[in-house]
């Protein structure tokens, strides 16, 4: 048990700390997705990952950021969301893609409703003076996607190969 808390726990952090920025500043810093994804790798080491599966895993991380950065560029996705998607998708691999592509989706549409929402409640003053409440409630503003990407991931990582070279399973 203890070894999946010392692998898993670079994954858990970057994801919520994503989340957060993307929740408070619309933005996902680079360096956290960076992070993200160069932590895999010491990750998958001590997991004592084959090197095909590494390959595979690499192969899948570059194959969504294609993806994502196509979709970016047709304005459906922040940069950002783009590169967190990529970054997760290294550490999920194939095996987890799909079950994060249905998380996401899913976790996606519960933010839409809440952001929906949100946007029809009436809120204090010393609320709505609060920046980022501000922002989520912008009809014409977009949604911290993030979050719904770090919870696909997050309810997705049991797919990972990773998972059951360190749980056992």
């Amino acid at each position: 048990m203890r070894n999946i808390f010392l692998i898993f726990m670079p994954f858990f952090f970057f994801l919520v700390l994503a989340s957060m920025f993307d929740l408070l500043t619309f933005t996902i810093p680079n360096w956290l997705c960076v992070l993200l994804a160069a932590s895999f790798f010491p990750a998958a080491l001590v997991a004592h990952l084959p090197l095909a599966a590494l390959v595979a895993q690499i192969a899948c991380g570059l194959t969504i950021l294609t993806a994502t950065f196509l979709l970016f560029q047709f304005g459906w996705l922040g940069g950002g969301d783009a590169k967190l998607a990529a970054a997760i998708a290294l550490w999920l691999g194939w095996k987890g893609l799909p079950l994060f592509m249905i998380q996401t989706g899913l976790w996606g549409g519960a933010l839409a409703a809440l952001l929906l929402l949100l946007r029809q409640l009436p809120l204090p003053l010393i609320v709505l003076n609060q920046k980022y409440i501000a922002r989520l409630r912008d009809p014409q503003g977009g949604a911290p996607y993030g979050i719904a990407l770090s919870f696909g991931g997050l309810f997705a990582l049991s797919h990972s190969p990773l998972w059951p070279l360190v749980s056992g399973a």
